[in-house]
């Protein structure tokens, strides 16, 4: 009979997955997007929400804002707030804290819950102070190591015993567009592999968040695993792990995403990309021993060139080179031997703005550093 509050309800039952009806995000939006289309009021912001997230279809800031507005002139609360959300963070429109701070009080004083977290938290002065807050140029350098709209990844077969060891580096997590890097954290994988079958533990900032246990082979690991860390404000069920193996030079790196979503409402997590090396026994054994040590480099990040003092305590052959994450060589030195001493050598490589991997190479050890050109 065409009644909005129905299509309204029924897209709910659909979004949570309530009773007997199964989850299904797809039929969620066609429903909100109905009851929305006609002017039912609580639908603009369920609307407008599935679009900001892309749940059931293609996320767009500009439709899921066109809702939040229509919402908004007619009071509704929770449109208020989103629209406070998007100024905060520069959703689809430029970023403004002061917008954001009076869509907030005006959500607020509506009674709006959500904005007291954002006040207690000082969530504005912690995105103003962000050590990433110049996300476009972060952005700029992840997307020379990949293209984060491929996401989940798909690559290349492999064999889970190559898999086997220890695996660190970093986790990055885009905006639910995946256009902006909004954080960066240090993500370690510890993996097994057991007849083909692959058991780890994933550190997150050097803290244990969970173990894992795949339930199918192939490069896509199934996974049913609870998540706990600090950084977490709820807690959520790592799904999948997608990944593919690239190989750096001699060695391999790991790329993929991990696949979360909040237990409570099995919703999606905002989207994440890891990009991790795999930790080399031999120089973790020469680094203690010590063959070669890296006492400073200088300027990091540079522009036109860096300078590198190191020591030297056996005499090895050492040569220096400079990859991208992607294991393309863009600069090698001759292989030059040196006796036991302590030497300072500048580098001056012709190389685009980005992040990129220093690696020296001598007959005894492979020592390798994230280093960044500006």
């Amino acid at each position: 009979m065409n009644y909005p509050e129905a299509f309204y309800n029924l897209g709910h039952m659909y979004h949570n997955g309530i009773n007997v009806v199964p989850q299904d995000f797809k039929k969620a939006y066609q429903l909100y997007q109905q009851a929305a289309d006609s002017n039912f009021i609580k639908a603009y912001y369920l609307t407008g929400y599935m679009l900001y997230k892309g749940l059931g279809t293609d996320q767009s800031y500009s439709k899921a804002i066109g809702y939040f507005t229509k919402g908004a002139a007619i009071g509704n609360r929770y449109c208020i707030y989103m629209l406070g959300i998007c100024y905060m963070h520069g959703y689809g429109l430029k970023q403004n804290f002061d917008s954001a701070k009076t869509y907030f009080s005006e959500a607020l004083k509506k009674g709006d819950g959500q904005v007291v977290d954002i006040i207690a938290n000082n969530t504005i002065d912690s995105i103003k102070n962000h050590p990433l807050k110049d996300v476009s140029t972060l952005t700029d350098v992840i997307k020379q190591r990949f293209n984060p709209q491929t996401m989940p990844v798909s690559g290349i077969t492999f064999n889970t015993d190559s898999l086997q060891g220890r695996w660190i580096g970093k986790l990055y997590t885009y905006d639910w567009s995946r256009t902006i890097v909004e954080n960066e954290e240090d993500i370690t994988l510890e993996l097994q592999s057991n007849n083909g079958a692959l058991s780890g533990n994933w550190f997150l900032n050097g803290k244990l968040v969970t173990q894992f246990q795949q339930e199918r082979s192939g490069q896509v690991w199934k996974v049913n695993s609870d998540v706990q860390a600090d950084s977490l404000h709820t807690l959520f069920r790592l799904q999948s792990i997608c990944c593919k193996a690239l190989l750096k030079g001699n060695s391999t790196i790991l790329t993929g995403n991990i696949v979360c979503v909040e237990k409570k409402w099995h919703e999606p997590i905002k989207p994440s990309y890891f990009i991790l090396d795999k930790e080399n026994p031999i120089s973790s054994v020469v680094g203690r021993d010590t063959t070669f040590v890296i006492n400073r480099i200088y300027p990091d990040p540079f522009q036109n060139q860096f300078q590198i003092d190191f020591t030297v305590r056996k005499q090895d052959n050492i040569s220096f080179q400079i990859h991208d994450a992607s294991g393309f060589l863009y600069f090698t030195s001759d292989k030059k031997q040196y006796n036991p001493g302590i030497y300072s050598i500048t580098i001056t490589p012709s190389l685009n703005k980005g992040n990129y991997n220093l690696i020296a190479l001598g007959q005894q050890f492979m020592w390798s550093q994230s280093i960044i050109k500006e």
